[in-house]
């Protein structure tokens, strides 16, 4: 610190408002980062929310159409039983189960939103839906609480959004999961040839998941906007710190000027004092020797 010590007056008031002006711009930065994370974090939450408003309103417009009751009539007319169904005719029913238009749609497209989607369930009809072990904990949190509408993980990396699938008669749900008794073929089987499980309306059957990995969005392009944000910021939090820093230099000018002047005084004040403290103790000392004499 004598480098400090050494420095005038003005320079030393000066560098502390140079200093704190240092800190308060490091400060200011480091807390646009952290917020401006904080809001792509919060963006890419709410994308996965819209993607699951827009797959419940499209599963609830093809639930209003009725045209999985009209496919059911007409197929079952026509054949007499559901393994005479071809696969065109399969996918022709698919197309009137709101669930699985919903699915489509949450599918569909997906890489190019720059998201991922997945159903899963603990059971399935299709293999590839079966709940893995960590999915399984997000099907059983749902399933303990039924008022439970959604989870959230943010893994870091990944930030995923949970919405649970439950049936509702008012979707058609039981023309499939109902009880086997109301088989449109009348052997139990749904329209597709699957066998009635007897469920009941409410019951949780699957979980959507919205992800989004935040890396990858970051490299595509999805994070420019914010780092040049933070890049700008930092430029007029440096620029600000020299106009503060310059406009202090201006304000303080004449009072450091007339603080300068007051030590100045005090300066020569002190020598003079000295001056006249050494002439006392010269006076003294002559008097000590003179009176030594006497």
């Amino acid at each position: 610190m004598d480098w400090f010590n050494s420095l005038g007056l003005k320079v030393k008031i000066l560098s502390t408002v140079a200093f704190a002006c240092l800190i308060c711009a490091v400060i200011a930065l480091i807390t646009a980062i952290y917020f401006n994370e904080q809001e792509f974090r919060s963006g890419l939450i709410q994308k996965s929310r819209t993607i699951h408003s827009r797959l419940d309103v499209a599963a609830k417009y093809v639930a209003n159409q009725g045209g999985l009751q009209t496919m059911s009539d007409r197929y079952v007319q026509k054949y007499q039983d559901s393994s005479q169904l071809t696969d065109n005719d399969k996918k022709v029913i698919l197309q009137q189960v709101p669930i699985y238009a919903a699915m489509k749609i949450g599918a569909e497209d997906a890489d190019k939103e720059q998201y991922k989607f997945r159903v899963f369930s603990n059971e399935p009809r299709r293999k590839e839906n079966l709940a893995t072990a960590d999915e399984m904990e997000i099907f059983k949190k749902f399933e303990a609480d039924p008022s439970l509408g959604e989870l959230v993980s943010d893994s870091g990396d990944i930030i995923t959004v949970y919405r649970p699938v439950r049936l509702r008669d008012s979707l058609g749900c039981m023309t499939c999961h109902g009880h086997p008794s109301k088989s449109p073929w009348g052997n139990g089987k749904d329209t597709l040839g699957y066998p009635m499980e007897d469920w009941k309306d409410g019951r949780l059957h699957g979980v959507f998941a919205i992800s989004n990995d935040v890396n990858m969005i970051k490299s595509a392009g999805g994070d420019n906007v914010s780092s040049n944000a933070t890049i700008y910021l930092g430029v007029f939090v440096a620029i600000g710190g020299i106009l503060a820093l310059g406009l202090a230099t201006l304000i303080m000018r004449k009072p450091l000027a007339g603080l300068q002047q007051v030590v100045k005084a005090l300066g020569e004040s002190g020598h003079q004092v000295s001056g006249a403290a050494e002439q006392i103790s010269e006076s003294a000392q002559g008097l000590s020797q003179a009176t030594s004499i006497q």
